[in-house]
């Protein structure tokens, strides 16, 4: 009777000893996860803050640069940060702006030596590219017969000649930055804009210094300059190449 009495009593302890063990179990895995990091909120601030430069998750954090200098959507940058880990080693986090969502930049900023980071929302009209809010305006719609202004979030950029016949004309690209490409105008350049016309798709044929051969560019769909050299021929046997045909 006595050892059934014991027997008993152990089996009435066993749901409570597993209760404290799966209990300790998830303590330490949740530990384990938010080792070294910090939590966040949409206002762009790090509910960590107060403890920069201290002991966080672990790390002791002793020193961060921030690649442009404050919270800029507009700017795609980075943070780098040393810290202990620990083992009292000393280790390296770099961390890069990224984005949330189409409209919200996930922004990385220094809080003391802390790396920490925040939400910050684009501008209207803009949208989170790569890293960064982007919005770009050609006023005159890549037309190199117009001299016009490119403008972005972050910069304003002017059509302009690179000499009398070439044009520096800028643009907006697929990933709405400013770019400028180099063009040859079909009379010359003057104050940002070509003079003379083409007619779209137009052949130009340019002979070698050689003239062993020529090489061909096309009119621009604006009917004012030409492109970049696009392929290149070589003259027949026993012909040259004179004002862009062989004979």
């Amino acid at each position: 009777m006595k050892e059934t009495t014991e027997k008993s009593k152990g089996n009435t302890y066993l749901p409570f000893l597993a209760i404290v063990v799966i209990v300790a179990i998830v303590g330490i895995v949740v530990l384990v996860m938010n080792k070294g990091t910090a939590q966040v909120s949409t206002t762009g601030e790090s509910s960590e803050e107060a403890l920069a430069g201290q002991s966080i998750g672990g790390l002791e954090w002793l020193s961060c640069t921030d690649g442009d200098n404050g919270k800029y959507q507009n700017i795609y940058s980075n943070t780098t940060a040393y810290y202990n880990d620990v083992k009292n080693v000393e280790r390296m986090n770099l961390q890069f702006d990224s984005c949330y969502s189409n409209s919200i930049v996930k922004e990385r900023y220094c809080s003391g030596n802390f790396p920490a980071w925040g939400y910050l929302n684009c501008q209207v009209g803009s949208s989170c590219i790569d890293g960064e809010c982007r919005r770009c305006t050609d006023s005159d719609g890549d037309n190199t017969g117009i001299s016009g202004v490119v403008t972005t979030l972050s910069e304003s950029n002017s059509d302009q000649c690179a000499n009398p016949v070439t044009i520096y004309e800028y643009t907006c690209n697929s990933i709405s930055k400013s770019r400028s490409d180099e063009r040859i105008c079909a009379g010359s350049c003057v104050d940002g804009a070509c003079t003379g016309s083409c007619t779209p798709g137009e052949e130009q044929r340019i002979c070698n210094s050689r003239r062993t051969g020529y090489m061909v560019r096309y009119c621009y769909s604006d009917g004012h300059s030409y492109g970049a050299f696009r392929s290149s021929k070589m003259c027949p046997s026993g012909t040259t190449c004179n004002a862009g045909v062989c004979s």
